[in-house]
């Protein structure tokens, strides 16, 4: 008897030991993985084909970092015409829905921002992207 009419016949394979049954299985599973990764690597090379042909070319001139407002900055800007304040109370009374003439701003104070410089020039990065 062969090994192939072992496996297809139902009867025999019900009496065959569970290690045979293992061993039987195993170059099934193997050809499956193989196969698998022949594909995904397939598909990753027509993926960065793709990319290479299609993809938007990167920009290589150096970002410009904004340079922080001093508080002096801000005060010119507030008697200059109080467009700073208008867009702050806009925002505001947006944000709370509420009117926009019961809000009264009588100072604005600039807060130290936490965020690392590594992560400013990753969120700039990003942006300049995306235009």
């Amino acid at each position: 008897m062969t090994l192939l009419e072992k496996f297809t016949d139902p009867e025999l394979l019900q009496q065959l030991p569970w290690a045979e049954k293992a061993l039987a299985v195993l170059p099934i599973i193997i050809i499956g993985m193989v196969l698998t990764f022949v594909i995904l690597a397939i598909v990753w090379f027509f993926v960065a084909l793709l990319s290479r042909l299609f993809g938007s070319p990167r920009n290589k001139e150096k970002v410009m970092t904004p340079t922080p407002q001093h508080p002096s900055s801000l005060r010119s800007t507030l008697e200059e015409g109080g467009e700073l304040v208008a867009v702050l109370t806009a925002a505001l009374a947006m944000s709370l829905q509420i009117a926009p003439d019961t809000i009264r701003v009588k100072n604005i104070v600039r807060m130290a921002d936490p965020t690392p410089s590594w992560g400013k020039m990753g969120r700039i990065e990003q942006f300049n992207q995306r235009i």
